[in-house]
């Protein structure tokens, strides 16, 4: 393993790629098949590759722009299928309830057949400007270069985590944030902004009152719905629905208060959590009049797409992180043709 990982950091140390992407999210995954499948030579930089399309924010997908194609020649809606659970509609909006492990294993297999796509595990530390591209050094001491950067980080830049208890810590527990990065983007133009967005737990199915929950029967593998009016979503995380994700539709719910308004709910009272409700805060990019679904660009080499571009949910991200990758590659092509 260890003579395996210094030859694929030999391969890649000094190599000239036409699009970096940093972040595995969803918005780095769309970005990473985009710009791969337009013929550019692409790398894309993950802290953690078993963390590759990571449904970090909950089990639903919003079907609002499936149709709309984003060029990832079917991987979306083929990930989609194999991984879906249950369907629900929160906000006016259908979605789709999703299996995580079976959605991030087949995007992570998919992304690993792309020809013109390499994929490595490493922390990026420093992005300097190179001419018209990019220079990125890493945690290993790896140095690549790019024509194009498209930084897709999610909520990890600036991340800081506020607990149940109300107490703060500098990251997620258990993750590294993307520490190094807010100073050198400041200095090419990004203008970055704290912003704050609210988790909510994933509990035990077993400590649930099935019993009192409208709807459920004894299928616990399938999306509920409890406590009158808008209500609590009950989403199972897994298709063994053995864990479940509790959203409150509508609503916005600091973490702090979590407790006393899951326990008000008769279903709920004896609830074990498996993860706890949390806040998280972070660093965006702000861009005055930028749709949801348009990635941020700094000039024409540098992109900002999913979370860190303010995108509102999963499907946003794809789409940013989609044209990100399109016009990256379509930037480079003069370098590559």
């Amino acid at each position: 393993m260890a003579g395996r990982d210094r030859m694929g950091r030999k391969l890649l140390n000094n190599r000239q790629f036409n699009v970096a992407i940093v972040g595995a999210g969803n918005a780095g995954i769309a970005a990473a098949a985009a710009a791969s499948r337009r013929g550019a030579e692409t790398v894309l930089i993950s802290a953690s590759l078993d963390a590759v399309a990571h449904l970090g924010h909950g089990p639903f997908y919003q079907l609002r722009e499936l149709g709309r194609r984003h060029g990832l020649g079917g991987i979306l809606r083929q990930a989609l299928e194999r991984s879906v659970i249950d369907h629900v509609v929160t906000d006016g909006q259908r979605a789709l309830i999703l299996d995580g492990s079976i959605y991030q294993g087949y995007w992570k297999q998919a992304l690993e057949r792309e020809e013109k796509l390499s994929l490595f595990q490493d922390v990026v530390d420093e992005i300097t400007k190179n001419g018209r591209g990019w220079s990125l050094e890493t945690a290993w001491g790896l140095s690549l270069r790019a024509d194009t950067l498209i930084i897709a980080v999610g909520a990890f830049m600036g991340v800081r985590t506020v607990l149940g208890n109300g107490k703060g810590v500098s990251a997620r527990p258990r993750e590294e944030g993307d520490k190094g990065l807010e100073g050198p983007l400041a200095e090419f133009g990004a203008n970055l902004l704290r912003t704050r967005v609210e988790i909510s737990p994933t509990v035990h199915a077993r400590s649930i009152d099935w019993a009192r929950v409208h709807g459920s029967g004894e299928n616990r593998g399938r999306a509920a719905r409890v406590g009158g009016g808008a209500g609590v979503l009950l989403l199972p995380t897994s298709k063994d629905g053995n864990e479940i994700y509790l959203l409150r539709a509508g609503k916005e719910l600091r973490a702090h208060a979590e407790h006393q308004f899951w326990r008000a709910i008769p279903a709920l009272r004896n609830l074990e959590a498996i993860r706890g409700g949390r806040a998280i805060e972070h660093l965006v990019v702000e861009e005055s009049g930028a749709a949801d679904q348009e990635p941020v660009a700094i000039g024409d080499t540098l992109y900002f797409a999913g979370r860190v571009a303010g995108a509102a949910g999963y499907e946003d991200a794809m789409a940013q992180g989609a044209r990100a990758g399109r016009r990256a590659a379509d930037v480079s092509r003069e370098t590559w043709q």
